[in-house]
């Protein structure tokens, strides 16, 4: 089940890449930074509840699980970076 949800996660996160750096090439040089993807993932499927944000001009990505893991992207697949901090 989680090989399935890394597997839909990373195709969303090419999908959403590839669209935002097409649509990225129209625009001037300067870039936007991080921008969200949308998707619309309904409950019960893989990618219900990820978060996924793209940077097209520096040619990276962020990832953040339901359960507030980051992972991060350079163009190499994606790589653990962060858990979010456990509240007091």
């Amino acid at each position: 089940m989680k090989a399935l949800i890394r597997i839909a996660s990373i195709t969303l996160l090419c999908s959403g890449i590839a669209t935002a750096s097409w649509a990225g090439s129209h625009r001037d040089s300067r870039g936007d930074g991080l921008q969200a993807v949308v998707h619309h993932a309904q409950t019960g499927e893989a990618a219900h509840g990820w978060r996924y944000f793209t940077d097209p001009a520096a040619l990276r990505a962020v990832v953040i699980s339901p359960d507030g893991d980051y992972y991060l992207s350079v163009g190499k697949g994606l790589r653990w970076i962060a858990r979010r901090p456990l509240s007091a």
